[in-house]
């Protein structure tokens, strides 16, 4: 197999820059680094990365990883959406979306997700400032587990210290969202789904380490614990990223961010509550 090579965006922070490279160095025989214009590059999702990954795919690159995006117009989403349903996909980097234990549960949740089931989520952060960002990373998980979009999620609270929305899919599932700071456990996330008799739950490490994550099904029967898989957030998502640009595994992250920032105005900037 041939290795693709990985740019990373000199607009990355250290932290973010230093992320890729470790990450990179996981994968040896899927990628190579280069400064030149990569077959897939690395974008860092502050201030202004629809439009720079916009200008990435124009420079020729065959598939995108986002760090850590934040909030973006609709207008450079729906330019970057465009550019990735005409061959040129994205993979945002979220906290928890693409851990592996997400990947392995979400067929079966989707099977419990019925109408008028009730799914939370909750994550910890370490200072206010991270409240908007989990939750929106949050959110976005929660789309991914349920395998429906939300049409709509507006705050029931928010405090120095807590952060906490309330929505519904389009397939009718209640959904709770919820961010609290906290004196430790950063960045660590549950999910949990219930419906009559049968439930999902998934407990998820910070995005950085490579302790898997935990998920498990209960209905009449009994629990079911479904196998772990010990890697970071982070490199399975260099892994789909790789993926993409195979066309093997083209992913959805842009229209749903895009649909999520809609359906959520609160998640829409990062301003403190």
């Amino acid at each position: 197999m041939t290795a693709l090579t990985l740019r990373i965006d000199p607009a990355a922070s250290a932290t973010h820059a230093h992320a890729a490279v470790a990450t990179l160095a996981s994968l040896p025989e899927s990628f190579r680094r280069t400064d030149d214009a990569g077959d897939v590059v690395v974008v860092a999702g502050g201030d202004g990365w629809a439009r720079r990954a916009t200008d990435a795919v124009q420079a020729g690159a065959r598939a995108l990883l986002v760090l850590d995006p934040g909030p973006a117009s609709d207008a450079d989403l729906a330019d970057l959406a465009a550019l990735a349903a005409a061959g040129a996909p994205v993979v945002l980097d979220v906290p928890w979306r693409h851990d592996e234990a997400v990947r392995r549960v979400a067929p079966r949740i989707h099977r419990l997700a019925a109408p008028g089931a009730l799914f939370e989520a909750r994550a910890t952060v370490a200072a206010t400032d991270d409240l908007v960002g989990a939750a929106r990373a949050l959110a976005l998980t929660a789309q991914t587990l349920v395998g429906s979009p939300l049409t709509e999620l507006a705050p029931l609270a928010a405090t120095p210290d807590h952060l906490m929305l309330s929505g519904t899919t389009a397939s009718g599932v209640h959904v709770i969202v919820s961010a609290v700071v906290t004196a430790h456990g950063h960045a660590c996330a549950t999910f949990r789904l219930v419906v009559g008799d049968r439930a999902a739950h998934v407990a998820l490490p910070a995005p950085g380490t490579a302790a898997p994550g935990r998920a498990s099904v209960t209905d009449a029967a009994g629990r079911e614990d479904l196998p772990v898989v010990f890697e970071s957030g982070h490199r399975t998502a260099m892994r789909l990223a790789h993926d993409a640009a195979h066309g093997r595994h083209v992913p959805d992250d842009v229209a749903d961010l895009r649909a999520l920032l809609a359906a959520a105005p609160a998640l829409a900037g990062d301003a403190r509550p």
